[in-house]
């Protein structure tokens, strides 16, 4: 239930509710009903897709077949408003970025002279005796960049 909070619950296109089965299944009907009236306070109306809410059992092979449907179906309405095209060329800019924030650290990193002084200077800004800015600063200027 940590999900129903404004700002995470937003950006669901879908809950499913898993383990819907034996004594859970009126726990995970319960959760479901929750996070409708999440949606509901949080989710804009008369958009193109509102997030349905789903509870399934893997255990049973129960709703399954409706979980699938209602992927394919999103998929779909993706497609035709053109979004799903919007949402792989926004995750490919962050997957570069990712990458690229990931190759920065690893150079940083590897570069001799950051690696003898980064535990000191990381100490001095847990400390407080460094601000942050000033020991980005120190460790740029080290690397030349």
């Amino acid at each position: 239930m940590q999900g129903i909070k404004k700002g995470i619950i937003e950006l669901a296109d879908m809950i499913a509710i898993n383990k819907a089965d034996g004594d859970n299944i009126r726990r995970a009907e319960t959760a479901a009903g929750d996070y409708k009236n999440a949606l509901h306070i949080f989710t804009p109306h008369g958009a193109t897709w509102f997030p349905p809410v789903l509870t399934v059992s893997g255990r049973d092979n129960r709703g399954l077949e409706e979980l699938w449907a209602k992927v394919l179906e999103h998929r779909d309405a993706m497609i035709a408003i053109g979004e799903h095209q919007a949402r792989r060329q926004s995750q490919a800019v962050s997957w570069m970025k990712d990458m690229l924030e990931d190759r920065l650290m690893a150079a940083l990193k590897s570069n001799p002279r950051v690696a003898a002084e980064l535990p000191e200077i990381e100490a001095a800004v847990r400390n407080g005796s460094l601000l942050p800015t000033l020991a980005v600063e120190r460790l740029m200027a080290m690397t030349g960049l």
